[in-house]
């Protein structure tokens, strides 16, 4: 009796007069009996401890209320064995699109059902990659950038090569102006033999 009161307490407007009443024979039973009013009161923080718990363990195992971007997407019901729940939040609805709109969900299911479990996360952050480079460039996808980067690393290869010829040229310009034959690149900075500190 004492806990549908309450309920309704917390349920009613708070002007009402029904609320009164209810706040008031509330009050009332509850001064009566203290007992009843610390076990009430135990049994609420030990019922919130209860829910912040399970809160906590769905969270952790990437289970929550909410659907997953994955179930949202699709309009389907988000369950507690859902395959995309962990690696598709519902912050992230991009991240799910873009990856249904390349390989599709069915194939991705597949995919992750037949990958090890500590390996979907990256395997689900790897196809996420390919399907943003996909729909940034059609033709090339993730081979387009590696192609760029190869080629920029060609390019900085030869301008690497280029200024370690010229080096080693005017270090053995350097050395036959003054006289000293041929010095090794390797002898460059260090301070020539012959020359005497004296001059």
């Amino acid at each position: 009796m004492l806990f549908a009161s309450l309920q309704l307490l917390i349920t009613l407007p708070t002007n009402s007069n029904i609320t009164k009443s209810l706040s008031l024979s509330l009050s009332l039973s509850l001064s009566l009996s203290l007992s009843l009013s610390l076990s009430l009161k135990e049994w609420i923080f030990e019922d919130l401890a209860l829910l912040r718990v399970e809160k906590i363990l769905m969270m952790a195992s990437g289970y929550s209320n909410s659907p997953c971007a994955a179930c949202k997407f699709l309009r389907r019901k988000c369950n507690q064995d859902c395959i995309f729940a962990p690696y598709f939040p519902p912050e992230e609805p991009h991240k799910f699109v873009n990856v249904h709109k390349i390989f599709g969900a069915s194939n991705v299911s597949k995919i992750l059902n037949e990958v090890l479990p500590h390996q979907r996360e990256d395997t689900v952050n790897s196809l996420a990659y390919e399907a943003e480079a996909r729909i940034k460039n059609p033709v090339y996808g993730c081979v387009g950038a590696i192609s760029v980067l190869q080629g920029q690393l060609f390019r900085l290869q030869k301008e690497l090569d280029a200024t370690n010829a010229d080096l080693i040229r005017f270090t053995h310009e350097g050395s036959s102006s003054l006289g000293l034959g041929h010095v090794h690149s390797d002898d460059f900075f260090n301070y020539p033999s012959n020359l005497s500190n004296d001059m």
